[in-house]
């Protein structure tokens, strides 16, 4: 979609369509799209009362809700609240956690994890740095997010100096994301989390919908457009894969209503 959309029919018909099933998956990025950005990251609290809303869906009958993020579990649970048991897929969806605690990680190979660790460490070390590193299992972003463009060449010239050459021969990959840069390995991104959720359903008897809103998000919109609707939450439109484009908070508390109703 390189031109917003007006979403209105298209979300008409989905839940036109949507009311034919017996099951009801709601997958949903959780920064920019249940939160509103923020320089603090490590406080990127949710939109007021839209987990309580979240929560209320994930207990009906015939529902399953999971949240897909580019975050740890440990950060990602301690942001939206221990009393809310959802099904979490972590670090882009390496790490995944059911309703009932069960948890799991999946391998990286021993030479990227070796050099993915001496990349951290080389960043933890990196004074300048500090407060703008997120450490993951199987990752870490360097975000720039309100330091200006000076630390952001800063940051960019670092990575060519000192980061690329450990990512040569492994499977890490360095990517730009939403004001920041991220090394993670590269075998999984949010679309496989995706595909693993899709595959778990009868697809025939389901509907299914993902809400996301920056680049590490258009994987899982290419995954979820096969067999459902894909969705955009950014208050400014950005060239998207996504079918519809809607703006939080309102429009996405007004989707969310709409989807509990089935």
């Amino acid at each position: 979609m390189n031109e917003p959309a007006d979403s209105t029919d298209i979300l008409a018909d989905f839940f036109r369509l949507s009311r034919q099933k017996n099951r009801f998956v709601l997958m949903l990025d959780y920064d920019g799209t249940l939160s509103p950005f923020t320089p603090d990251r490590d406080n990127a609290k949710p939109y007021p009362e839209i987990m309580n809303l979240v929560n209320d869906i994930n207990k009906k009958e015939n529902h399953r809700v999971v949240i897909i993020s580019g975050r740890s579990i440990s950060l990602l649970k301690k942001l939206i609240g221990s009393e809310y048991k959802l099904e979490l897929w972590g670090s882009h969806g390496y790490e995944r956690i059911n309703r009932n605690g069960k948890s799991s990680i999946a391998e990286i190979d021993e030479n990227s994890r070796k050099n993915l660790e001496e990349i951290k460490h080389l960043l933890e070390n990196k004074e300048e740095f500090k407060g703008l590193t997120e450490t993951k299992p199987v990752g870490v972003v360097l975000h720039w997010r309100g330091q200006g463009r000076e630390i952001q060449k800063k940051i960019g010239t670092f990575i060519e100096k000192k980061i690329r050459k450990l990512t040569e021969n492994t499977e890490l990959l360095i990517h730009n994301i939403d004001n920041g840069i991220e090394i993670k390995h590269g075998r999984l991104n949010k679309g496989d989390a995706v595909k693993s959720i899709i595959s778990e359903e009868n697809v025939e008897d389901t509907s299914f919908v993902y809400l996301g809103d920056d680049l590490t998000d258009e994987d899982a919109f290419e995954a979820v457009n096969v067999v459902g609707l894909s969705v955009l939450v950014r208050n400014e439109f950005r060239p998207t894969i996504a079918q519809t484009w809607i703006k939080p908070p309102e429009e996405l508390f007004h989707f969310l209503r709409k989807w509990s109703l089935q």
